[in-house]
């Protein structure tokens, strides 16, 4: 089965509603939240079986979502409002069963659902520590090379600590989240040109290397990426 269906993206956010396909074992840099009318089953770090209608993943968190015809699945940077919320959520879980009363609303569109989410929530809050929202914020669009080493430097810290900053408050290590970064820009990319340009505009340096990554971090190559969103 392969993946297939319709996509929502915001700033700091992703929605996928449709089919899920084969996928390997990865490790997003996002809170995932994966939802259906029907129980789903994921596959946590030690291949032990997880199911349940609506699913909480944390950051950095391995898993290996099992093939389902229809589902709604939620990615969301954790260093957004929103993300923030979830992670308290998921608590010290790495894969948790979201209750009935946190579950999203499936009746509604992509779109409508993602303005629900945000409903009441100053997208511009943060509880982070400035210096690690300042490095954030500078890494947007920075090319992979030494991309942490100049964001510490930006933001007036030490490398070693906004490593530890950003595993802190973002569950996830401060590498991979630059990582996530460049491949929503190459997939984004992806749509008007070729994988090869893609993944240079994205600050990779090639093609493969962009593949390696889009596993490592979705589990999925790619090609794949823009055949689940082709509808």
């Amino acid at each position: 089965m392969g993946w297939r269906g319709e996509v929502h993206v915001d700033q700091c956010l992703l929605l996928y509603r449709g089919a899920a396909g084969d996928n390997a074992v990865h490790r997003h840099a996002s809170v995932q939240i994966c939802q259906a009318e029907t129980p789903l089953s994921m596959l946590d770090a030690s291949g032990k079986t997880i199911q349940g209608h609506a699913l909480l993943v944390r950051p950095d968190a391995p898993h290996q979502l099992l093939p389902t015809s229809t589902l709604t699945l939620l990615l969301v940077e954790p260093q957004s409002a929103l993300g923030q919320i979830w992670m308290q959520k998921a608590g010290d879980a790495d894969i948790c069963r979201l209750p009935e009363s946190e579950r999203l609303d499936l009746s509604l569109s992509l779109s409508d659902l993602n303005a629900q989410l945000h409903q009441g929530l100053n997208v511009s809050e943060s509880n982070l520590d400035p210096r690690l929202a300042h490095a954030l914020a500078y890494l947007h669009g920075q090319p992979l090379n030494g991309a942490v080493t100049r964001a510490a430097q930006h933001a007036g810290i030490s490398v070693s600590r906004l490593r530890t900053l950003a595993k802190q408050q973002l569950g996830v290590p401060l590498s991979k989240w630059v990582l996530w970064q460049a491949i929503r820009v190459s997939a984004k990319q992806a749509m008007s040109m070729s994988l090869a340009e893609a993944a240079l505009a994205g600050g990779f340096a090639d093609q493969a290397h962009f593949t390696r990554s889009a596993r490592k971090l979705f589990g999925l190559t790619p090609t794949q990426l823009l055949q689940a969103a082709s509808g």
